[in-house]
């Protein structure tokens, strides 16, 4: 039985667990998952040989049609990758992946995992006789825990996205019977308001919140112009007619979110609004800015035997929508066919600003992702651990390629803030 000490320590360990493991997911960016966890960033171990009960063997589809096997044992957090099927192994115990799963599986059994240890949580606070008030909370956490991990394996089902689509296209068409201009924009703002509490839990995946991100803020700069307010200040309308916005705002979700950018690009031009496109493209990326910056800042609890607990990551998670919305305009504007944004892209320096903009967001996107797959990875503390040691071996030898190793852990690849930059260096 765990004392009280203990089922604390657990229960923030298995908390950062769950929850840098349901925010990978809620990315979903399946080349960068793909190499964390199956390749690179996963320094896999050898499996004991004795089978200890807790190993799970997957076959995936790879690339060239075939199919790659991996063994998980997430008690031990170790397994590794074969290209061939161990003689050993029963090919009846395989458990085969669709190859839209394949990214995803190490990580949601990972939460499955730490699922069945928060039940053996819960079943410590009871038996430990902590005070009532402690218990209480302590379960309520647990209960929130449990409920992310089902959101994450509710969303595993493809048909589950379908569905996020059909509601999101429902409630955006709703605005159509807004009696104005302003109240579809406000709704479109509540609209954002619960789908980014949605994301935060993991109902909804990143790619649903960067296509409302970006059309909110396409709204708000539309109605905001002084063109907008020429156009339609002056037409007398009454309640049963189309309105403007709820047009716009429904349109494009139709489409699956790779042609979201486009339509909502050519709807804009065609209206007469690509500046206000141009500017709400603008408007996002700085969002995305904003909240990296506000990580940046944020700060990393001391070293401690088996985790980190830090709001870094969390609000690394936050910043990715937004450029994720950003990397969705500027690729629009840098392939739409309509003719204005066409005349624009043969400005040099226009087209030289939307792709700089573009790679800019597409790197962010990519760093973020990794850097929320390392703490997944590294989540007992082992992986920072090396990367410490590595860092005190290399200061050694030169103190000045150890300061550019900790710059490159901490801005290029984002894995951790700037505040920790003294515990890397002096190996705490």
């Amino acid at each position: 039985m765990m004392d009280k000490k203990e089922l604390a320590g657990q229960r923030l360990f298995v908390t950062h667990a769950v929850l840098t493991g349901v925010q990978c997911l809620t990315l979903r960016e399946p080349k960068v998952a793909e190499d964390a966890f199956f390749s690179k960033k996963w320094t896999y171990e050898n499996l004991d040989k004795s089978p200890t009960g807790n190993e799970v063997w997957y076959q995936m589809p790879v690339p060239d049609g075939s199919a790659g096997y991996f063994v998980v044992n997430m008690r031990e957090m170790k397994g590794r990758f074969y290209n061939e099927l161990p003689e050993n192994v029963d090919p009846k115990t395989l458990v085969r992946l669709p190859a839209r799963d394949a990214q995803d599986t190490a990580i949601l059994s990972g939460l499955r995992f730490y699922e069945q240890q928060l039940e053996e949580l819960r079943k410590g606070y009871l038996d430990a006789g902590v005070a009532d008030s402690e218990a209480k909370e302590a379960q309520e956490g647990i209960d929130v825990l449990l409920d992310l991990i089902e959101n994450a394996a509710r969303r595993y089902n493809p048909e589950y996205d379908t569905e996020c689509w059909f509601n999101l296209t429902r409630q955006c068409a709703g605005l159509a019977l807004e009696r104005s201009e302003l109240d579809a924009a406000s709704a479109l703002t509540r609209i954002l308001r619960q789908m980014q509490q949605a994301y935060v839990v993991g109902r909804i995946n990143a790619d649903f919140l960067a296509c409302l991100l970006l059309l909110k803020n396409v709204v708000e700069c539309i109605v905001a112009s002084s063109l907008f307010k020429d156009r339609f200040e002056k037409t007398a309308a009454t309640e049963n007619t189309p309105r403007f916005i709820g047009m716009f705002s429904a349109a494009p979700w139709g489409a699956i979110v790779g042609e979201f950018g486009p339509k909502v690009v050519n709807l804009a031009s065609r209206t007469g609004f690509l500046d206000q496109f141009l500017e709400a493209a603008e408007q996002v990326l700085n969002g995305g800015h904003e909240a990296l910056k506000s990580a940046m800042n944020s700060p990393m609890s001391p070293w401690m035997p088996a985790f980190f607990v830090s709001p870094f990551y969390g609000l690394l998670f936050n910043a990715y929508p937004f450029f994720r919305a950003g990397k969705y305009a500027y690729q629009a504007l840098l392939n739409s066919a309509d003719e204005s944004v066409a005349q624009l892209r043969q400005d040099p320096t226009m087209r030289e600003r939307w792709e700089k903009r573009s790679i800019d967001c597409e790197e962010k996107c990519v760093r973020i992702s990794e850097s929320l797959n390392h703490a997944l990875i590294g989540v007992d503390g082992r992986l920072t651990a090396a990367e410490i040691n590595e860092i005190q071996k290399v200061k050694a030898k030169d103190e000045l390629q150890a300061e550019m190793l900790v710059r490159q852990y901490i801005y290029n690849q984002l894995y951790y803030p700037p505040s920790f930059k003294d515990s890397l260096l002096q190996g705490k």
